[in-house]
C-alpha cells in the first residue's frame, strides 16, 4: 500500500500500488463515443498496443504534456468546425508524443466536446485512482 499527499491529486489518500487500474471508455456513451472509437482503433493500430497489452505511464509535467500533444496533433492540421485533435497514447502519458510516422501514435479529428469530456474523465480517473507521475494504468474500451 502507498499513501501520499501529492498536491495535484487533491486531498491525501492511499492505493494498492501493485494493482494497475483501468481507465474505461464506452463506444456506446454518447458523451465520449468518438474519443472511445479513436482509442479503440488506435490501440489496435499503434505498435505495441499501448494501454491495451502493456500499461501507459502518467506524466504530470505540463511542459512535457504540451510538447507531446504538439508532436502528434500538429498545429498545421486542419480542424474542421466543432472538431479537435485527439491523440493516442494520451499526451499526459510517457508513451504520448511518439512519432506517428513510425507507428507509435495516432491522431484523429473528433467532436471537440467529446474530446474535452474524455479528457475531463481521464483527469478524474487520475485523481480517483491516485495515479502519480510514472504510475502505470491500462485503458479499456467497451
Amino acid at each position: 500500500m502507498r499513501c501520499d499527499n501529492v498536491k495535484y491529486l487533491g486531498k491525501p489518500g492511499c492505493v494498492y500500488s501493485s494493482w494497475l487500474p483501468s481507465f474505461t471508455l464506452s463506444r456506446k456513451d454518447k458523451a465520449v463515443k468518438e474519443a472511445a472509437q479513436h482509442v479503440y482503433d488506435a490501440q489496435r493500430k499503434v505498435k505495441g498496443k499501448p494501454g491495451l497489452s502493456k500499461p501507459l505511464h502518467r506524466l504530470t509535467t505540463k511542459k512535457k504534456i504540451d510538447k507531446n500533444r504538439s508532436i502528434v496533433c500538429k498545429k498545421k492540421y486542419t480542424r474542421p468546425k466543432g472538431k479537435s485533435c485527439d491523440e493516442y497514447p494520451m499526451a499526459s502519458t510517457r508513451e504520448g508524443g511518439k512519432e506517428e510516422s513510425k507507428g507509435l501514435s495516432s491522431h484523429c479529428m473528433i467532436n471537440a466536446k467529446q474530446n474535452s469530456k474524455a479528457g475531463t474523465r481521464l483527469n478524474q480517473f487520475y485523481g480517483n485512482n491516485r495515479i502519480m507521475d510514472g504510475d502505470g494504468f491500462f485503458v479499456k474500451v467497451k
